[in-house]
């Protein structure tokens, strides 16, 4: 399923309740329960290896999100991770310490080009970094089209001190950049205690979702997770009427007008979890329809 078939059925279903969705507001319900859904049940695993060149490393894949599992070089033991403040004490060089950078920016100017070009001066930032955009006018492929830059990740392809160039081509929009923007940069660090000789450090990683880079991208969850997902992002948008008193008695009880399709979203995230450990457990027992078969 594609986010803009998710996003129509989502949106029908919240108007007969009155409630008008914006599609930020829709891009970040849904963006956060991809990526919760993903990294709590899905747990895709995911390795980046770096060529050994002293005691820092940064990730350049879009999935990495800091859930490191292992870090190794060759047939070396597993590192241990460590506190950063530890790193410095012999006892404790052989660890690692995972470091987080986040910086911000204001777009002052942008190019219809291919890529797209952006300038923001002094930005710091460098080529395959990623950038989250948002609050950009213009640079649309035509007037009233939804902006394929706004509230979405991007990998930087060019950069030139006070410009960077995203990978979009804007050659033939419509519509010039008119005013706005900014872009927030996360940079995980991987930093060691001690520099390794030679070799080749492999992290591996749980995962996160492929990231939506358009309303055409791949909801990235298990075929058996997408409704949980849908029905979690209709209750938190049902949510924001507020709580809704019961009488019961002579008191009352505080329901939330979400309740009935939160239910449904964890009744459909176990029965994905019981399959999945089902798998795990029995991974070479045939199903029942192929024992029939044979």
């Amino acid at each position: 399923m594609r986010y803009n078939e998710a996003y129509n059925f989502v949106e029908n279903k919240v108007k007969k309740h009155n409630i008008n969705v914006g599609e930020r507001l829709l891009n970040t319900f849904f963006d956060n329960t991809v990526k919760d859904l993903g990294l709590r049940l899905v747990r895709k695993e995911d390795f980046e290896e770096f060529a050994v060149s002293g005691n820092s490393y940064v990730f350049t894949k879009e999935n990495f999100n800091g859930q490191i599992f292992r870090v190794q070089r060759g047939t070396d033991d597993p590192l241990p991770p460590v506190e950063k403040s530890l790193l410095k004490i012999e006892a404790y060089s052989r660890g690692y310490y995972l470091d987080r950078n986040f910086t911000t920016g204001l777009i002052t100017a942008g190019t219809s080009a291919d890529p797209i070009k952006l300038t923001s001066v002094g930005h710091g930032l460098t080529t395959s970094y990623h950038v989250m955009l948002s609050e950009i006018i213009g640079l649309l492929n035509a007037t009233g089209e939804l902006s394929a830059l706004n509230d979405l990740k991007h990998t930087i392809t060019v950069v030139d001190d006070d410009n960077f160039s995203v990978a979009i081509d804007g050659s033939g929009y419509a519509v010039a950049w008119s005013s706005g923007g900014k872009w927030e940069c996360v940079n995980y660090v991987l930093q060691l205690g001690a520099t390794p000789d030679t070799g080749t450090l492999k992290v591996d990683y749980v995962a996160k979702p492929e990231l939506r880079t358009s309303l055409a991208s791949r909801i990235d969850l298990p075929d058996s997770l997408l409704l949980p997902c849908i029905h979690t992002v209709i209750a938190d948008l049902y949510d924001l009427e507020g709580d809704i008193p019961v009488p019961v008695g002579d008191k009352f009880i505080t329901l939330k007008p979400g309740d009935k399709h939160r239910t449904l979203a964890v009744r459909g995230e176990n029965q994905y979890l019981q399959q999945k450990y089902r798998r795990e457990i029995t991974p070479y027992v045939l199903s029942s329809a192929m024992q029939e078969l044979i």
